[in-house]
């Protein structure tokens, strides 16, 4: 059986009022958010379009912490996110849409 792991999907509120600068202050944001998480579980955070991203959390149980975290990190950072929670077996897929897309990650049950 695989293990049990929470992914996170989120996109960034009001992106499409957001200026070039700020994208690339967007951008830097995330990645000190993934830095910063990694104090207290082990994630992986893919971002996708410029203004989504998925962070897969390796211990199901921290999911809530993890999103909960990085909406306050955020936040902090006069940045918001809407965001949902998924539980399960995850499987990597490259899904092939028009639009400039990353690995997103898939639940399976």
């Amino acid at each position: 059986m695989k293990p049990i792991k929470g992914v996170i999907t989120a996109d960034i509120v009001n992106s499409s009022r957001i200026s070039a600068e700020k994208q690339n202050a967007l951008l830097d944001t995330l990645k000190k958010v993934e830095s910063d998480l990694q104090k207290f579980c082990e994630t992986h955070i893919e971002i996708y379009r410029g203004d989504c991203f998925q962070v897969l959390v390796n211990e199901a149980g921290k999911a809530v912490l993890c999103a909960v975290l990085i909406r306050a990190m955020l936040i902090r950072k006069s940045w918001d996110a809407r965001m949902s929670i998924g539980i399960g077996d995850v499987s990597y897929q490259l899904l092939k849409f028009k639009a400039p897309v990353e690995r997103q990650y898939l639940l399976f049950k």
